[in-house]
């Protein structure tokens, strides 16, 4: 069996086999892509493997400040999707314009990473 998902960004499609998880490309020379077609013909309801129109991008975030103690305090290893893509991106940014700041957030936590400035 196989699933579809669509990136929340860029509103791309990939395939995914069930089984094993693999993420299966759309090329026609793909044996595994050639599995899959034929499986999706024969359903009474195929899957909808065509990308979509990528959303609008996110407003603009006033205070970085809050947003950047909320990411630096959370254990970033058990969140996914739009948490780590979208707070992640604007964190960054922050952290890179605000290295000092940011080290002063992680000191306060007790968290043993330690940011180089930006050179």
């Amino acid at each position: 069996m196989y699933s579809v998902e669509h990136d929340f960004r860029s509103g791309v499609a990939s395939i995914v086999r069930d089984r094993d998880g693999a993420r299966i490309p759309q090329d026609p020379r793909n044996k595994d892509f050639a599995e899959f077609l034929a499986w999706n013909a024969k359903r009474p309801d195929p899957l909808d493997v065509t990308d979509r129109e990528p959303p609008p991008p996110p407003p603009p975030v006033k205070d970085r400040n809050i947003l950047a103690e909320i990411y630096l305090a959370t254990d970033l290893e058990t969140r996914t999707g739009v948490w780590n893509d979208f707070v992640g991106a604007l964190i960054l940014d922050w952290v890179n314009v605000n290295p000092d700041a940011a080290q002063a957030i992680l000191d306060a936590r007790g968290i043993g990473v330690k940011i180089r400035g930006g050179d």
